[in-house]
């Protein structure tokens, strides 16, 4: 069971993985000086694309002891909270808030989410050579 469970969530841990990859390439589409209506699409891309990357944090999809253990030495909240910070504040989108999670957070986040895989494949390896 529990293998399974851990298959799972590194399924939904690269998957985050993903999410931040696709925020740097639309990022990278990004010109902060042009204001546009193609600059706002770009924004709302990356935007959209932050809010998949903490939405796999729900406990619906990673396990709960997963979650249990590892919410204790990562910030899951503020990951999961980045979306609804940018998404359901009245008015639209923060940019600064948004560039802030894009270019101090997300690197940080990337690298913690791949020591959580690595922990977690570490823990399949080991439960199979026990079996």
């Amino acid at each position: 069971m529990r293998k399974r469970e851990v298959e799972e969530d590194i399924t939904y841990l690269q998957t985050m993985l993903f999410y931040a990859n696709q925020v740097k390439k639309k990022y990278a589409l990004v010109n902060l000086d042009e204001d546009s209506l193609e600059q706002e699409m770009f924004l709302d891309s990356v935007a959209l694309m932050l809010g998949q990357f903490g939405e796999q944090l729900d406990k619906q999809k990673i396990s709960y002891n997963t979650y249990i253990k590892y919410k204790r030495l990562y910030d899951f909240d503020e990951m999961k909270d980045a979306r609804h910070k940018i998404y359901h504040h009245y008015g639209g989108l923060i940019l600064e808030r948004l560039l802030k999670y894009v270019n101090d957070d997300l690197p940080v986040w990337e690298t913690q989410i791949r020591n959580i895989i690595a922990e977690l494949e570490h823990e399949l390896e080991t439960s199979d050579r026990e079996i």
